[in-house]
């Protein structure tokens, strides 16, 4: 369905001179510790201008619940340090996580942050 919309879920693609704490980059990266007999999922939220990890969490699988927690941690930084979310926009890839009614519902219905999806995946996350 997102890719009906075009590139227009690209909500970064045309920006220009992105200033600090307005877009935050998210991705899942696997994590293989104990002689890769064992992984866990990190989930950043990145600030696209200065790389400041403004929330993340760590989980066994990844999750909906796992991008929340990190949401949750980004969200308590961002109005700790004054930044109106709905000046903000999430950037990411078309992940099921990501797409979820219970993602949207707490990041763009319940915290009016605007969300960009990647395109081409990684390609388009080239921050994360």
């Amino acid at each position: 369905m997102l890719q009906q919309i075009g590139d227009r879920i690209n909500l970064v693609a045309s920006l220009e001179g992105i200033g600090p704490l307005r877009v935050l980059c998210a991705d899942f990266t696997e994590l293989i510790f104990d002689r890769q007999r064992q992984k866990a999922h990190l989930m950043p939220l990145v600030d696209h201008a200065g790389k400041y990890a403004v929330g993340w969490a760590v989980a066994t699988a990844k999750t909906s619940a796992l991008a929340l927690a990190a949401w949750k941690r980004a969200r308590a930084n961002l109005q700790h340090l004054g930044i109106e979310l709905a000046t903000a926009i999430v950037h990411h890839d078309q992940d099921p996580v990501y797409t979820s009614h219970e993602w949207l519902r707490h990041v763009r219905l319940l915290d009016h942050v605007r969300v960009s999806y990647a395109l081409n995946g990684a390609r388009d996350n080239t921050e994360m």
